[in-house]
This record gives C-alpha cells, sequence and structure tokens, in this order.
C-alpha cells in the first residue's frame, strides 16, 4: 500500500450504465433494462489502492469498464484528471442522426446515377427498337425490357445480334441474359446492405451490431461494374455499333465513386474513429490488467512484441534500440530475465504470462491501473507473489489502483479502502481496517462471516443469507438487500442513500447505527 493523498484522481458522480432488452427485428423496442450499474459515486484519490468487491454479477467489473471507457455509461460521470471522460462518446459525430440521412441519400444518388440518369444519355434505342429485334427471333429479350436502363438496353441489343448472327450460340445467350440481371439484382442487393446500418441506426437511436456497409459497398459496386464489362465482351462479339456514350460511363462511375466514399466515411463513423484518437491520448494515463493471462496475451507475438507495441503507438522510443532497451527495463522491473523477450507466450507458466501483462500495462507511463481479479486465475502459491510485486511497483512508481476482486482475503492485503456493491448498488465504502473491523451494512456483515479463519480451533459464526439474489432486470423500489436481510423493516421499501455514518465510513442502509449499537459496541 501506498502514501495516499487526498486529492482525488477519479471521481464517480451517479454513474449508471443499463443494457437494454430488446424485441424486434428491424425496429427494435426496449422492452426492459439490465440494471448492471445503478447511481453509484466514489473517489480514489490519488496514490491510493481503491478495491472494489462483491459477489459475481454485482457490477464491479462493469464499473471498471466504464472508468477504461471500454463501456459507455448510460448516464453519471467519471471525471479523470479533471476531465469528463463520459463526454467524449457523447462530443462525438456518430449521435448526430444527420450523418445517417445523407447516407441514406448517397444510396439513392447511387441509384438514381447508376440505373436512372444512363438511359436517357443514349440515343435511339426504346421500346419500338427492342420490339423489331423481338420480331426478327430475339425471344430470350422479351419481357426483359422492365427495367428500362442504358446497360440492358445495349446488352439486349448485342443479345439479339448474337442470336441472329450466330443463331447455335441462344444457351450461351441465354446464359449471358441471367448473368446480366444476376448483376442488376446484386448491385440492388448491395444497396440494400449499404442503407442498412445508417437506417437502424435511425430507426434504433443506435448504431448496429451488424457491420453491413462496407459489404455492401463491395457488392453493389461490384454489381454495376460487372454489368459494364459484361456489355463491351458482348457488343464487341456481336459486332453491333452500339457502344456506350462518354458521358453515361462517367456517371455510372461517378455513382460508383459517390458510394465508395460514402461508404468510407460512413466506417470512420461507425469504427468511431475520431473518438479513438481521443481515447488513446487518454488511456495513456489509466491500464488495465487482465484477469486471464493466458488468452489476454496474443499467443503469435514474442514478449518484445507485446510490451513494445504500446510503445510504438505512443512514440515513446526513438529507434529501434531505445526500444528494445526500454523493453529490457520493463522486463526486469517486473522480474523477468533478459533472454526471455524473444520468447512466445506459451513458453511461460501464469504467473510469468500475468508479470508479461503488467508490464504491457506499463510501458506507456500510465497514472492509473485497472486490475480485474488480476490473481484469480493463477495458482494460490502465485498469487502473494504477484500481490507483492504489484505494490512494489506502486511504491516505486506512485500509481493509484483500483482493484476488483471477489476474494476479500486478497482486498484486504492490498487495498487502502473498500467499496462493497450489490446487485448494482454501492452498499458501502470504508478504509480496508475500518471495514474488516466493524462492518456496518448486513451485506457487508454477511460476506465477512464467510472468510475462513486459518485456525481449526477458532470457531466463527456464519450469517446464512436466505433466498435468492434478485434479478437485475428491473429491479424492485427500496433496497436491493432487503428480501435477504435480517434487520428488514418497512423503510427499506424506500431507496437508501450512501450517507456518511463515521469519518470515512459510508454505508446505504436505514438502520446501520442500530445494527451497530445492537452489537454491543460503542459508537
Amino acid at each position: 500500500m501506498a502514501n495516499l493523498t487526498k486529492t482525488p484522481i477519479i471521481s464517480v458522480k451517479n454513474l449508471v450504465k443499463l443494457f437494454p432488452i430488446r424485441e424486434g427485428i428491424i425496429r427494435q423496442s426496449v422492452v426492459g433494462n439490465v440494471h448492471a450499474v445503478d447511481d453509484i459515486t466514489f473517489d480514489v484519490f490519488k496514490g491510493e489502492t481503491f478495491g472494489l468487491v462483491g459477489e459475481s454479477g454485482c457490477g464491479k467489473t462493469t464499473t471498471g469498464r466504464m472508468l477504461l471507457h471500454l463501456l459507455e455509461p448510460t448516464s453519471g460521470s467519471v471525471i479523470i484528471n479533471d476531465r469528463d471522460v463520459t463526454r467524449m462518446g457523447k462530443e462525438f459525430v456518430r449521435t448526430n442522426f444527420v450523418y445517417s440521412i445523407l447516407m441514406i441519400l448517397t444510396g439513392l444518388a447511387f441509384l438514381f446515377l447508376t440505373f436512372l440518369i444512363p438511359a436517357r444519355f443514349i440515343p435511339g434505342i426504346n421500346g419500338t427498337f427492342l420490339n423489331s429485334l423481338v420480331d426478327e427471333g430475339s425471344v430470350i429479350i422479351s419481357g426483359a425490357y422492365i427495367f428500362n436502363d442504358a446497360t440492358s438496353e445495349l446488352e439486349l441489343i448485342s443479345f439479339a445480334s448474337l442470336t441472329r448472327n450466330w443463331p447455335n450460340l441462344s444457351f450461351i445467350v441465354a446464359l449471358l441474359f441471367i448473368w446480366i440481371f444476376t448483376f442488376t439484382i446484386t448491385t440492388f442487393i448491395g444497396t440494400g446492405m449499404f442503407l442498412a446500418s445508417p437506417l437502424y441506426h435511425l430507426l434504433n437511436k443506435r448504431p448496429p451490431d451488424f457491420p453491413t456497409t462496407k459489404t455492401g459497398v463491395i457488392i453493389a459496386v461490384f454489381g454495376v461494374l460487372s454489368e459494364w464489362v459484361l456489355m463491351f465482351l458482348v457488343i464487341i462479339i456481336g459486332g453491333r455499333p452500339y457502344f456506350p456514350d462518354i458521358p453515361t460511363l462517367i456517371i455510372t462511375l461517378l455513382g460508383s465513386a459517390i458510394l465508395i466514399i460514402g461508404g468510407v466515411v460512413w466506417q470512420r463513423i461507425d469504427k468511431n474513429e475520431p473518438l479513438d484518437k481521443k481515447m488513446r491520448a487518454f488511456r495513456k494515463y489509466i491500464q488495465l490488467i487482465f484477469q486471464d493471462p493466458y488468452s489476454s496475451l496474443n499467443p503469435r507475438m514474442t514478449v518484445y512484441d507485446i510490451i513494445s507495441e504500446g510503445l510504438d503507438l505512443y512514440g515513446l522510443a526513438y529507434n529501434q534500440k531505445e526500444k528494445e532497451q526500454k523493453v529490457l527495463e520493463l522486463m526486469d522491473l517486473v522480474g523477468l530475465a533478459p533472454f526471455h523477450i524473444y520468447r512466445y507466450p506459451h513458453e511461460f507458466s501464469g504467473g510469468q504470462r500475468q508479470r508479461i501483462g503488467i508490464a504491457r500495462a506499463l510501458s506507456v507511463n500510465p497514472q492509473i491501473i485497472v486490475a480485474d481479479e488480476p490473481v484469480s486465475a493463477l495458482d494460490v502459491s502465485i498469487r502473494a507473489q504477484i500481490l507483492n510485486l504489484l505494490d512494489d511497483l506502486q511504491n516505486t512508481l506512485g500509481l493509484t489502483y483500483i482493484v476488483v476482486a471477489h476474494d476479500l482475503s486478497v482486498i484486504r492485503h492490498v487495498s487502502d479502502r473498500v467499496a462493497v456493491m450489490y446487485v448494482g448498488k454501492m452498499m458501502e465504502i470504508a478504509d480496508t481496517d475500518e471495514l474488516f473491523l466493524r462492518p456496518l451494512h448486513p451485506y457487508t456483515e454477511a460476506l465477512m462471516s464467510a472468510v475462513p479463519i486459518p485456525d481449526p480451533k477458532t470457531r466463527k459464526e456464519r450469517i446464512i443469507l436466505r433466498g435468492d439474489v434478485p434479478t437485475p432486470i428491473n429491479p424492485q423500489p427500496g433496497c436491493r438487500f432487503k428480501d435477504r436481510c435480517n434487520y428488514a423493516k418497512d423503510k427499506c421499501n424506500q431507496e437508501p442513500t450512501l450517507d456518511e455514518v463515521f469519518p470515512g465510513h459510508q454505508v446505504a442502509c436505514w438502520f446501520s447505527k442500530e445494527i451497530y449499537s445492537s452489537r454491543g459496541e460503542a459508537s
């Protein structure tokens, strides 16, 4: 544990994260919400280790992900280094539905330029001329004029020429005829896929989960250009003097270019590229240590590549020699030998892999590290080594930790202050020693009673909670713990506030002082 200062480096105010439950396919409606994190407020001071503890599904990991802005909060604020990081997403143009409308107009402009306008630029091609071709025996054309675009007309004329000059090629002509209409339909399908993303965004007020824009652009442009290539081939083979004029070709290519440019712009919007630039600068100050050291490392990258990736991204090394020197320094800092530098993750034990993950997090010189269950996937014999390493790094580098865990023993060992969460709500916040000495919330008290004592002669009274953990889907009003609490009363049907009962000790319970007094402890 480091010597902390009373300067908040992170200030979380009324943070809420709801995951909507939706029904429908095209026009989705919200039928409920999962209250993963529900109106929590806390501060993290510079240089401290702040522990988030609770049962699985209580919202502690979701809270950590929102601190990193890996999840967009539903409401509330997360102020880090005097900047509200939750506004980064709100400032981004992704929420501006004008872009959705512009992309829809782009798709319609593509269809207009590639199917409607070209037919007006080629003189001498009309229904009468086509009918005369039909009368000459080109029955393949009959009924095909419904599309009435210049590309199809020119191809049909050439088909007629082929069937008149080489009757034995009727089967081949039939295949070509099928080919052109296939590409026509392909173009419409691609345009529909292109329009799907902005339409979904416009109707549901959120980006879609299916990235169809890029695929739609490729299919639509491929369909149009394939029609033109096929048309040239058939005209040349058929020997007809009807060639497309330059304006028609230019307009068609212009429509394709508009669609391609629109697709590129929308992909940038949909992928949050402008936001990524802001977030990249932000994430230099806050990094993550993952829970699983096995799946969080790329098996195709060496230790050198993994650790140096952050150095390359932020330009922290000017040349190859300096980069290698910094990687070796980080490896030494976390207890890895220099000869490990060009080995792959599968050549290391779980504890060594977690050291690689820690070195990767430290490579960009962060001020804050969120450690999500940093030792839960490790053997018991290795956990103490990693926890002591984190403690040494904090004292050396002046880091601030947010440690997410469900193991109270780990939290007690590493934390300066602890926050207890239950079904998305903050139940209690206090200094570590204070919380473990006198827990004031009934839920915290029950958690403490479940911690085993490493002494077979000591007997501890276990508090058995009745009932099940309530669902976070549209929870009932009042205290989330009321249905399992041994002290519950009618007032618990009202939502308790997180109030300071003792200096630095906050509790969300209407009867915390009464519970404290009932234990026979002097206030």
